[in-house]
């Protein structure tokens, strides 16, 4: 079964066939939200942050990181589809799930996501970026404490 195929097909089902499903999937929201703002797609810059950001989120697990890949791409249409998700309703569930599960704030590095704005030339996408490293923060700060 070739690589693409197979971790499409975790994807699909990775509720099911991954462990901690849930936390990857949280960290699929956190990383749509850091290339959303910036055009129509993902550019090259972004595609390439983000595969460096999931390797080094899971240095020992490839399958993993790449199946988080594909769960940011997945996040990613939904929102740009308007497709049952949109943008402030991903802000709100990122926040939600802090909230009900409060040890998510460790999934949060800013430091790491930061590398993000590297990709981003429009000053205004800069200001929107340094809001949401600043929410996310904002998150650590407020829900790591419990």
């Amino acid at each position: 079964m070739s690589t693409s195929l197979k971790h499409k097909l975790i994807n699909m089902f990775r509720e099911v066939l991954l462990y901690h499903s849930d936390s990857l999937a949280f960290r699929a929201k956190l990383l749509t939200l850091l290339v959303l703002g910036n055009g129509d797609k993902i550019n090259a810059c972004e595609e390439a942050k983000l595969r460096e950001v999931a390797h080094a989120l899971y240095p020992d697990d490839s399958d993993r990181a790449e199946v988080l890949l594909e769960a940011v791409h997945e996040f990613y249409d939904k929102v740009t589809e308007n497709n049952n998700l949109v943008y402030d309703s991903l802000i709100k569930r990122i926040a939600d799930d802090v909230k009900n599960t409060p040890r998510y704030t460790r999934k949060i590095d800013t430091e790491l996501f930061a590398t993000f704005k590297e990709c981003i030339d429009d000053e205004e996408e800069r200001i929107f970026h340094d809001r949401i490293i600043t929410f996310l923060n904002d998150l650590k700060e407020e829900y790591g404490k419990l």
